[in-house]
């Protein structure tokens, strides 16, 4: 729109704005530029920047007060055993000193796990041998799983290649899913855990469009665990992935949180559960397999 200056000339100003149009009536405009743009993308990235700095804040504070909670927990531990030690066997104190020692386990786990959740993790992607890491696992647990009577049904297709994967990692989560399995196995008969591997063409759809391979061009990696358990109702599966949701007693909740975190935020996976009362638990991961020119990274 043209605009008079103090000293009679005029000069071109823009307006954005259908609102001003008013003002600048009687200026006889030649013409009128209005654009319109939509900030909606500007103001979800900045409520997603504000939520980004209030979980590093949590994150933060989560490690301060876990750390801190630490000792307290650990003099207190030593105190309760100390006074266990004392009294005779058949104190009446005595079951209410072992609850105050397994509670005492509960929250020193609670605050691992936060430490845990709340640390930044060191990423080294590198092609490995799923295989190989299912197979140091499982010898790792074959004590515990000989204890409880479990059978172990072992179906890792020899011909899969090597996943793009940090084994720390994926270790860590295994071992999760391992110990839900036999915690839920306690006491069932015929208890019956089962490992499978197979290569898939298409990955997760919702996080890769549509079912797509791995930026790599490489296909992905199926590996079910599965138990023959007590299983979940629908509304404990809806929430098995919560921070701190649990079941068992003796649970912290961030299990599998963390290992959902591993799965598709520093691998680009998925991780699926089914579940039926009475039946069992599958548990279904999505990883992908390594190009054979990937060069491992570091993060």
């Amino acid at each position: 729109f043209p605009n008079e200056n103090a000293d009679g000339g005029s000069s071109p100003r823009f307006r954005t704005d259908a609102s001003d149009l008013a003002a600048v009536s009687s200026a006889r405009p030649s013409g009128a530029l209005v654009i319109f743009r939509d900030q909606r993308p500007e103001l979800v990235n900045d409520q997603r920047n504000v939520r980004l700095e209030q979980l590093a804040i949590v994150g933060e504070l989560s490690a301060i007060m876990a750390h801190e909670v630490r000792n307290p927990i650990n003099n207190i531990s030593a105190n309760a055993q100390l006074i266990t030690s004392r009294l005779p066997p058949d104190s009446p104190l005595q079951p209410k000193l072992a609850e105050t020692q397994q509670e005492i386990q509960r929250l020193a786990r609670l605050m691992d796990d936060a430490l845990q959740a709340a640390r930044p993790i060191e990423i080294s992607l590198r092609p490995a041998s799923l295989i190989e890491v299912i197979d140091r696992i499982l010898e790792r647990w074959a004590p515990r799983l000989q204890r409880q009577g479990v059978e172990v049904r072992r179906e890792l297709d020899p011909a899969a290649p090597n996943a793009l994967i940090d084994p720390r990692l994926i270790e860590q989560v295994l071992t999760n899913l391992l110990d839900n399995a036999l915690q839920s196995m306690k006491g069932r008969p015929n208890p019956l855990l089962s490992i499978s591997l197979s290569v898939t063409p298409t990955g997760p759809a919702a996080l890769h469009g549509g079912g797509s391979r791995p930026s790599n061009g490489a296909p992905w990696l199926q590996l079910k665990v599965a138990d023959t358990g007590t299983g979940m109702d629908e509304e404990t599966k809806a929430r098995v992935f919560e921070p701190f949701f649990t079941t068992r007693s003796e649970g912290t909740g961030l299990g599998l949180s963390i290992a959902r975190n591993y799965i598709r935020t520093v691998h680009k996976g998925d991780i699926q559960v089914e579940s039926y009362p009475g039946t069992g638990t599958m548990f279904t991961l999505l990883l992908p397999a390594a190009a054979s020119d990937s060069e491992p990274t570091h993060t």
